[in-house]
C-alpha cells in the first residue's frame, strides 16, 4: 500500500500489522481500534485521522504527519516517531 491514497477511508478494526504504508495518504481516515503493529508509516499523511485505540507498537512513523490525529488510548510502545509532526 506504498503511496496509496486512502484519504477518508473507513478502516476501523482492521489488521494492518506489518503493512507497508510509507508515503500513504490517510488524511481523515478512520482507523479506530485497528492493529498497526510494526507497520511502516514513514512519511505517511495521517492528518486528522481517527486513531483511538490503535496498536502502533513497533510502528515506524518517521517523518509522518500526525497533526490533529486522535491517538487516545493508542499503544505507541517502541514506535519510531523521529521527525514526526505531532502538533
Amino acid at each position: 500500500l506504498r503511496c496509496a491514497n486512502l484519504e477518508g477511508a473507513m478502516m476501523s478494526g482492521v489488521d494492518l500489522s506489518g503493512a507497508v504504508l510509507d508515503s500513504a495518504n490517510l488524511m481523515g481516515a478512520s482507523l479506530t481500534d485497528s492493529d498497526l503493529t510494526n507497520a511502516d508509516l514513514r512519511c505517511a499523511n495521517l492528518e486528522g485521522a481517527m486513531m483511538s485505540g490503535v496498536d502502533l507498537s513497533g510502528a515506524v512513523l518517521d517523518s509522518a504527519n500526525l497533526m490533529g490525529a486522535s491517538l487516545t488510548d493508542s499503544d505507541l510502545t517502541n514506535a519510531d516517531l523521529r521527525c514526526a509532526n505531532l502538533e
